[in-house]
């Protein structure tokens, strides 16, 4: 049996089982690096430090390279933890549960979330030598033991979205391989880890989409913006599309339209929340535009992205160069940026830049470890997590924001009626009122039909646009995935 039919638990006691050690601290150029570079992987806020599962390191290919294979890309099975503190960077070997097995937090494009008690982590590419085997284990971490289990009901993929409301983790969407992708969402209950596959009360939902950015925004609601579309091996399609899912109501609002100045579309970007109702944007690459180290920002209160930083505006300070696949988080008013492929002379791309970054949002600078060390803000963070209440200030709904008009109401009759009683019952009268009555009646329908056809048309031309912005492009040798074609299961745990 490929898949448990019920969750599996498994504990793995960290001083048992872990070799940790303190990698280094802020050392004398104002940095602080990790002891590997890393891309693809999850990075999550906890109270005290930053930790940061899987992902892929060393890659190098060049133009003619049809594959990624595991003589250029390597999975990375360590845990990497920063601490606020000190700045202390601890490595942490995670050994499989059973020997031949691997280890589900050392995978690629893992998808991790935090309620700040636990992270919690799902999906991923287990391994570049096995095609088609995605993870659909969920796995959880309270700083002392890892507890892991299979969710039968949610088939395995990566490139997902994930996010915790509450006492539920939800997942959405995603891909695995051969263009199939997703829009569908699941609800995992923390207490008892029952799934329920999550049934809209709105028609309108998002397109299947995989590899956009999905963060909690209140206790009850989360967005979800940007990725891809149409995804398969060779060509990429982006979307703008982004939705807000209330777990109050079940429902999805479609704010596409409402979005202000949106960010040229890239390829793996990092994104990260902050307690003021803010979303950041850092890097990422289009094979038409070109690799970015810009950071954007959106103000979910007036729905507006503004560019914060194209580049270093602070003298003397280390900053991230372009690249795509990074990991980011939002720790007291620092946007803190870890990791990447990023492109060398040679032509080659990369993930072996150890350092952290860090952005300051409050002067929009980006600043050295050095500085944010020595910041009590920083050491001892009191704004994690999202608002205690929702930013968002437009009215929610299940009907979309991209067309707001809708047919005119009929005409009231008892408005009609009441008149017509007061005409003293002639007839003449009566005839008369009624075609007047039918001509308004008529002219309100051809009005809503004049409106419904004008909103067509905008509709198509708007999508039009939307499809020549969106305009497919070869991917880049380094995204080519033929490695993980099909779906053939996930191997289960062995006592």
């Amino acid at each position: 049996m490929l898949v448990r039919s019920v969750l599996r638990v498994l504990s793995l006691v960290l001083p048992a089982t872990l070799v940790s050690q303190v990698e280094a601290q802020v050392q004398a150029d104002g940095t602080v690096s990790a002891p590997i570079g890393r891309a693809n992987g999850a990075m999550i806020a906890m109270r005290d430090r930053l930790v940061i599962f899987g992902g892929t390191y060393s890659l190098t290919y060049n133009t003619t390279e049809p594959t990624l294979v595991s003589t250029t890309r390597q999975i990375e099975t360590n845990m990497t933890q920063l601490f606020y503190e000190n700045m202390n960077v601890q490595e942490n070997y995670i050994p499989p549960p059973t020997a031949g097995l691997y280890n589900p937090l050392g995978t690629e494009h893992i998808k991790c979330d935090t309620d700040l008690a636990k992270i919690y982590c799902f999906g991923g590419i287990p391994t570049v030598d096995s095609p088609g085997i995605y993870w659909n284990y969920v796995t959880d971490w309270d700083g002392n033991t890892f507890d892991s289990g299979t969710l039968p009901k949610i088939r395995g993929r990566y490139l997902t979205h994930t996010a915790v409301l509450g006492r539920n983790y939800y997942i959405f969407g995603g891909y695995v391989g051969g263009g199939e992708e997703f829009n569908d969402l699941y609800a995992v209950n923390l207490d008892d880890w029952n799934v329920t596959a999550v049934v809209p009360s709105s028609a309108t939902i998002p397109e299947a989409t995989s590899h956009g950015c999905m963060l909690a925004i209140s206790p009850t609601q989360f967005v979800t913006f940007g990725g891809y579309d149409n995804l398969n091996t060779t060509r990429i399609q982006f979307t703008d599309q982004f939705y807000v899912f209330d777990a109050a109501t079940n429902v999805w609002t479609d704010l596409t339209s409402k979005i202000v100045n949106i960010p040229p579309y890239r390829q793996a970007p990092a994104c990260a929340g902050s307690h003021d109702g803010k979303i950041y944007l850092f890097g990422g690459v289009n094979s038409n535009t070109g690799w970015y180290n810009d950071v954007q920002r959106l103000d979910l209160s007036n729905l507006e992205w503004t560019v914060v930083s194209m580049n270093n505006t602070n003298p003397g300070a280390e900053f991230p160069s372009a690249r795509y696949g990074s990991q980011a988080a939002i720790v007291g008013k620092y946007l803190v940026v870890y990791g990447g492929y990023t492109r060398s002379a040679d032509g080659n791309r990369y993930a072996e830049d150890k350092k952290f970054y860090f952005f300051d949002t409050a002067r929009n600078v980006w600043v050295n470890a050095s500085t944010v060390a020595a910041d009590d803000s920083f050491k001892k963070p009191t704004n994690l997590g999202p608002p205690s209440t929702s930013p968002l200030t437009v009215t929610l709904g299940g009907v979309s924001n991209r067309n707001t008009s809708s047919t005119p109401p009929a005409t009231d009759d008892g408005a009609s009626g009441k008149k017509d009683s007061q005409g003293g019952g002639s007839g003449g009268a009566s005839s008369n009122i009624g075609a007047i009555v039918g001509g308004v009646v008529g002219g309100v329908a051809l009005i809503a039909i004049l409106i419904v056809a004008v909103l067509w048309i905008r509709k198509k031309n708007a999508q039009a646009e939307r499809d020549q912005r969106h305009e497919s492009f070869y991917v880049p040798p380094a995204q080519v995935v033929t490695v993980q074609q099909g779906y053939s299961g996930v191997p289960e745990y062995k006592a």
